[in-house]
Parts: structure tokens; sequence; C-alpha cells
């Protein structure tokens, strides 16, 4: 299995360079940073903000346990982490540029630090691997700060008086909501057929 490495340089130009790197493992063989690949790098102020912000989540869950080495936020470090947390730091790090305002890098972090260790493998193997990594990449963040809302409902939760409905229980004949699974399935289907899927769909 790869292991992960988090990267923090400081650079007289970008400032602080993010990067998580993937490394093979080599079995007898050290690991060189020749042999590593970058899965993204991050240099922004906000983009690192969000990072650090899931790293401290992370932090502190891992002070909670034995034998966990929490990851040092200084610059000119390197931090081997579990294989969970660097597919998650991946996920994250690739997804940060795109989370524009504080309510979307509120629900991105706390989505990301509940998924199962199964479900970040299997988005972790989406968004890097195969030929609809853009796809993937955009469809996982959909996913995490998809906000569900239902207006047939929003004149009750303001106390206005109900049109013909008993009582506030969705029926058979309401309206359907769109569920977050559903919004990927959209996300991958118009990116397959070439349609645009919003700003922040193309990476650089």
């Amino acid at each position: 299995m790869e292991k992960f490495c988090l990267s923090i340089q400081a650079n007289t130009k970008k400032g602080q360079v993010w990067e998580i790197q993937m490394h093979p493992n080599l079995s007898d063989r050290m690991t060189t940073k020749a042999a590593a690949i970058v899965l993204g790098s991050a240099n922004s102020s906000d983009s690192i903000d969000t990072l650090k912000s899931i790293v401290e989540l992370i932090n502190s869950k891992a002070r909670s346990k034995e034998n966990v080495i929490p990851i040092i936020l200084k610059p000119d470090s390197e931090n081997w982490v579990p294989n969970a947390v660097g597919m998650k730091l991946a996920l994250a790090i690739v997804s940060a540029r795109y989370l524009l305002k504080t309510p979307q890098r509120t629900m991105f972090k706390s989505g990301l630090l509940e998924l199962p260790d199964e479900v970040v493998l299997y988005w972790f193997t989406m968004c890097f691997y195969g030929y609809r990594q853009q796809a993937a990449r955009a469809a996982f963040r959909t996913l995490l700060t998809f906000e569900q809302t239902d207006e047939r409902f929003a004149e009750l939760d303001e106390g206005s008086p109900s049109k013909g409905l008993v009582d506030r229980k969705p029926t058979i004949e309401g309206p359907k909501r769109k569920l977050p699974n559903e919004q990927v399935q959209q996300v991958l289907f118009k990116h397959e057929n070439n349609a645009p899927l919003f700003n922040d769909s193309i990476e650089d």
C-alpha cells in the first residue's frame, strides 16, 4: 500500500505551500522523493486556512487515541499520515480552492471527517484514477456541500397559513425532493455529454 505525506514548505514568492504526496511502497528500498506523486497542492491563504481547520480537527481526534502522532503545522515540515487521513487530505486539497463561502467550507469539513474509511477510499479512487477524475471531483464537492431545500414547506416554516395542507407531512402527490445522490448523477451525466458543469468543474 502507498504511503502519504503532507509537506508544508515555505516559499519566498508564494508563502506557504501545502502538498499531499503519495509514495509507492518500495518494500526493502527506502522511499525517495523522486518516486513520490504530488496529488495536489495549495498556496492561497483561503485554501490553507480551510486545510488548517481540517487538520486541527483531525489532530483533536488523534489526541484522544494512543500511539497516534498529531500533524505538525509548521513550515518546512513533512508529516507521514495514516492512509485514511492521507486520502481525506488529498480530497480536501483538490477541493479547497472551490470552497468560496463559509457555509460551504463548514459543510465540506464536517462531511469529509464523518465519511467512513471505505467511502473515502471509493471517492479517492474516483477522483485520482481513471478518465472521469474532473467529474468525480466536482461530484464529490457537490455531495458534501449540497444543501437540500423544499420550497413547498417554506411558507409553513415561516408561519404562513397552509394552502390546503392538513399537516406538515409530505404526501404522495407532493413534489419529489432531489437527493444528493441524484444531484451527483446529474453532474456526472452532464460531464459525460460535454455539457458545462459549473464554473469550478475544470481544474488547473
